[in-house]
């Protein structure tokens, strides 16, 4: 495994959630019921002599009696009351503050992907303490304190914990403060325990404007990077032809709104592209799309897995980045506690797909529409005349008519970005509903378009 790690593009770090063993869940049935356990983090920089290291994240714990914070329970009752009443208030209802950062304090600790340019880290407490300066702005001194009494576990000298954490203060308010936050970092990939995919790692405070990739094992990620090695430039798939698009639009002719508004972005922003709307695209159809496009945008309900066996779809070689816009067609399932847990997307990576985009539950069709449409305008260039930020949404949404603001492009405005998530993360910027927002997650390698 460790060749493998030195095998890989040193722009990426990978960093593998684990969970403590809870023999529980093995011998309970009742698929409702879930554990919150301990996580071991191990921390991977790809191509570098720093050492691999984990750290543990304890099981948050309530103050008061000491009892286990069950964060699943929590999000799995979120995620039942976001399906009966998806715009409810509780779309944007999620676990404490508190109780978040005792279970994801640990993360903000690590560095969650290297700066450009990298930086030579030789031990575990030294990559530490460097990552909780370069974070600095992202803790709070409470989350510094932690940071230092973990690394220094000897010390008992309260004075003494102050004046590291003093230390890391000053370094990181002199030398960050201005330049911290804007610095952009390589690609973060979260090799991610089925038990743990449920949660949204995305929306951690630090992670939220850090382009990350999630996957079900190394050997998943390896295998994709040796099928792409040859399009991979500075760790990034490159993606060239983006105006050869493709795209499934109600392929079972149900949605007709969200048809009109989305074939109304399609033929203003994306004219070249081809696709199939209002209708299913025959099997072969289909995989043409996957196999000869370098994109392919589903936008439909589930993951369009209806449209072709998943048998063949595994043995056939996915050349396209698939965007699947749908319900839930980005998540696991979990049949029996006893068996394994399995996806749609699985799918599609076992056919070596390089990035799959999609949904860990149900969202609404009109935020979602707002995130692609946002989405595409970012990351895909376009010689439409008018930039799709300036549309009038309201009429957009209500019967696909395009009009559009007349104002100038400012300087400081991004317009085009080409890193596929730091797209997704301007996209998302812009959503009002948390729980779109924390449902679109991507699985695979970085992926990036480059102009020619």
């Amino acid at each position: 495994m460790l060749k493998q790690i030195q095998d890989m593009p040193k722009e990426w770090t990978v960093i593998q959630l684990t969970p403590q063993y809870n023999p529980m869940e093995i011998w309970n049935e009742d698929n409702n019921v879930h554990y919150t356990n301990s996580i071991q983090i191990s921390f991977f920089n790809c191509n570098s002599k720093d050492k691999p290291f984990y750290v543990v994240a304890d099981a948050p714990r309530d103050k008061v009696n000491g009892t286990n914070i069950e964060l699943c329970e929590e999000l799995f009752t979120i995620l039942r009351l976001n399906k009966e009443v998806l715009l409810s208030h509780n779309q944007k209802r999620f676990p404490s503050h508190e109780a978040k950062y005792q279970y994801y304090g640990k993360m903000q600790s690590l560095k969650i992907g290297l700066r450009v340019p990298d930086l030579k880290l030789t031990s575990k407490i030294e990559t530490i303490l460097s990552c909780s300066v370069k974070n600095y702005l992202s803790l709070k001194i409470n989350e510094v304190k932690d940071i230092v009494q973990y690394c220094f576990p000897a010390i008992k000298d309260k004075n003494l914990i102050r004046t590291i954490v003093n230390v890391i203060r000053t370094i990181g308010e002199k030398f960050f403060l201005d330049k911290g936050s804007t610095m952009k970092r390589h690609p973060v990939i979260l090799v991610v325990h089925e038990s743990l995919d449920y949660f949204p790692w995305e929306l951690i405070d630090v992670l939220e404007d850090q382009p990350v990739y999630r996957l079900p094992s190394l050997h998943f990620l390896y295998c994709l990077f040796k099928e792409h090695e040859d399009d991979i430039v500075d760790g990034y798939k490159i993606v060239r032809k983006y105006d050869k698009g493709s795209y499934v639009v109600n392929p079972t002719n149900d949605l007709s709104a969200m048809e009109t508004r989305m074939m109304a972005f399609f033929n203003y922003w994306l004219p070249t592209w081809t696709g199939v709307a209002g209708k299913k695209p025959s099997k072969d159809e289909f995989l043409e799309f996957l196999t000869s496009s370098e994109i392919l945008s589903f936008n439909g309900h589930g993951s369009g897995s209806y449209l072709v066996s998943m048998e063949k779809l595994q043995k056939t070689f996915v050349k396209a980045v698939v965007l699947l816009f749908g319900c839930s067609s980005s998540r696991i399932q979990r049949k029996d506690p006893q068996i394994e847990m399995f996806g749609d997307y699985y799918t599609y990576l076992i056919a070596r797909c390089p990035c799959v985009l999609g949904m860990l539950w149900e969202v609404t069709d009109k935020s979602t529409d707002d995130l692609t449409t946002d989405f595409l305008s970012y990351w895909i260039p376009s010689t439409a005349p008018k930039y799709w930020k300036f549309v009038n949404k309201a009429k957009w949404q209500k019967d696909g008519e395009l009009v559009f603001k007349d104002r100038p492009i400012m300087e400081d405005e991004i317009t085009w970005e080409p890193d596929l998530l730091r797209a997704l993360i301007l996209a998302k910027k812009n959503l009002t509903y948390m729980m779109t927002k924390a449902a679109c997650v991507a699985r695979g390698i970085p992926v990036k378009i480059i102009k020619e």
